[in-house]
């Protein structure tokens, strides 16, 4: 699940925060064999910033820090991406 909360400060900007929660709800396998005490689960939050120009083009960047981490690699993401329309 992921979710985010922003505040529009100037014409065109939005900065905010967000992350996202994973919570895994099948066991896995191997070999047709369930592995015990495998479930991944994490919790990510940090602040994100966004521009549009109000014509179709936007450009967000965001940093995210994991917590609360089982069975599965801790870390931060860091994200950016582009829409431009064609």
């Amino acid at each position: 699940m992921d979710y985010s909360l922003g505040y529009g400060f100037k014409q065109n900007w939005v900065a905010g925060i967000g992350g996202y929660m994973h919570k895994q709800i099948t066991t896995d396998e191997q070999n047709n064999v369930k592995l015990p005490d495998n479930k991944g689960q994490a919790f990510a939050i940090g602040p994100s910033i966004k521009y549009d120009n109000g014509k179709g083009i936007f450009v967000m960047a965001k940093w995210q820090k994991e917590m609360n981490v089982e069975n599965r690699p801790e870390g931060h993401a860091y994200w950016i991406k582009a829409l431009l329309p064609f």
